[in-house]
């Protein structure tokens, strides 16, 4: 079943490595839907996984991720509904 927000298994997994290049949000801001930074060379990993204690499983949590790093990283396929 979807979440309240009508996403399906978005935690528990695996962290999902996303398109979005890492920076940092400051905590005092309320950010909708960041684009991420427009340069740099960490993307932004988000979710948590299995292998993590249950803080990093929310799907509000975020980290930066070298394109190095393959344990414990997977991504999401999406595509326009239309």
């Amino acid at each position: 079943a979807p979440n309240a927000l009508n996403l399906y298994d978005m935690s528990g997994n695996v962290f999902e490595w996303c398109w979005d290049l890492y920076s940092d949000i400051s905590t005092s801001e309320t950010v909708t839907d960041p684009c991420g930074a427009s340069s740099g060379s960490y993307r932004l990993s988000r979710g948590g996984g299995w292998y993590y204690d249950a803080y990093y499983s929310s799907v509000s949590y975020r980290r930066n991720t070298s394109p190095n790093e393959r344990d414990f990283v997977g991504f999401r396929l999406v595509r326009s509904a239309q």
